[in-house]
């Protein structure tokens, strides 16, 4: 893996099966709106992966959301006139990928809430 430690230390900490880690995303985001949405760096990439891991996985016929929910912070990013500080120091890191990008949308909309 082309991860730093600290990342992959990561794995290890409160492990849990893919069955229940993918229960608890689809209980959390039914626990919202019906219109929830999915983002991703690019949903051709991030989506398909956790989609393929519902479909893999017996217990799942197909993942929580639909086609149409799914949206790409690369494209609003990109449409930004001004280039955004990356704050992620861990590198490959999902908890931390995800914060910088929340950062930088905030930082795009001018909102924090």
């Amino acid at each position: 893996l082309d991860q730093d430690k600290a990342a992959i230390a990561g794995f290890k900490h409160n492990p849990m099966s893919l069955g229940t880690a993918l229960q608890e995303f689809r209980t959390w985001l039914n626990q919202g709106s019906t219109t929830a949405v999915i983002w991703g760096n690019t949903p051709s990439f991030d989506c398909d992966i956790l989609r393929n891991a519902y479909i893999q996985h017996s217990d799942f016929e197909a993942a929580p959301w639909k086609f149409w929910q799914e949206q790409c912070f690369r494209t609003v990013r990109n449409l930004y006139a001004e280039p955004l500080p990356n704050t992620n120091t861990l590198k490959h890191d999902s908890l931390a990928d995800a914060t910088a990008q929340a950062n930088q949308l905030i930082t795009i909309t001018g909102e924090q809430k």
